[in-house]
């Protein structure tokens, strides 16, 4: 009998034992638990409070660095931002900086940045330019869809010079150009691609069945817009064929038949007609 009293008290202690364990447990976890949650609270407000800081913090420019830019120049964007060396600003003025530039018809996308040291980055992408026309001493750049996007005093080797159409009596930067002649010009353009990019060349369409390029003082007769492509094709291989003291000497070309194109030289001197 007392044995068995003796196992029935050692059988609640055990009991009591667990239970205390049990709960010491439960107080150890708690505050673990509550230590995480705490400190996940601690890291979101350090970062709410960064944000706010970057955004609403103010910097003084002293510097500008424009990049990608080719037929605008550093002085435009900048003055097209409307931020100047000196000044103090906010993040949204960054930011309303971009809006501002991007409005611009020659930018086809612009990104502004701050960068370390009191510098704003500019990067922009202009609309590409596929070929220029002159009017008055002055060089106005076209894209594919004939609106004129930039305007210069020197030209750009490198691409095509249109003529044969009419030039409006005011040109200005956004115009759209919708002159028949000058849509011919701009589809001969499309068609030449970079094929005579070493070359110079100019682009004249004369009517619906008489359209030329003149490539390094030569002409070339392309006939009507149809085959265009092949016309190019036949065109770049006789170009790689000769010497630049050979395409000097020719009168024109013809490739008006892509497959049967002609080549005439000039007349020796002292036997023109």
């Amino acid at each position: 009998m007392a044995g068995t009293e003796r196992r029935n008290r050692n059988g609640r202690s055990s009991t009591l034992r667990q239970e205390s364990n049990e709960r010491r447990r439960k107080r150890e976890e708690s505050p673990s638990l509550i230590g995480f949650f705490l400190r996940i609270a601690i890291m979101f407000l350090v970062f709410f409070v960064a944000y706010l800081g970057i955004s609403h913090s103010t910097f003084k420019v002293e510097t500008f660095d424009i990049q990608g830019n080719r037929l605008i120049s550093d002085e435009d964007i900048i003055s097209l931002s409307g931020i100047s060396i000196g000044d103090t600003l906010f993040q949204s003025d960054v930011d309303a900086a971009a809006k501002q530039i991007a409005m611009y018809v020659m930018i086809d996308d612009v990104d502004v940045r701050v960068r370390p040291f009191h510098k704003i980055l500019i990067e922009v992408t202009e609309k590409n330019a596929v070929a220029l026309f002159v009017d008055d001493e002055r060089y106005f750049y076209v894209d594919e869809k004939g609106v004129v996007v930039a305007e210069t005093d020197t030209p750009d080797k490198n691409l095509p010079v249109l003529s044969g159409f009419e030039v409006p009596s005011f040109v200005s930067i956004g115009l759209e150009m919708n002159d028949p002649l000058l849509m011919t010009d701009l589809e001969i353009v499309a068609a030449m691609g970079d094929l005579f990019k070493d070359y110079q060349t100019e682009v004249c369409a004369v009517s619906e069945s008489e359209n030329n390029l003149i490539i390094n003082n030569v002409s070339v007769h392309l006939g009507s817009t149809s085959r265009l492509e092949e016309k190019m094709v036949t065109l770049d291989k006789i170009l790689h064929t000769m010497s630049v003291q050979k395409l000097e000497s020719l009168d024109y070309i013809d490739v008006s038949i892509p497959d049967e194109p002609v080549t005439m030289e000039k007349p020796l001197a002292g036997t023109e007609d």
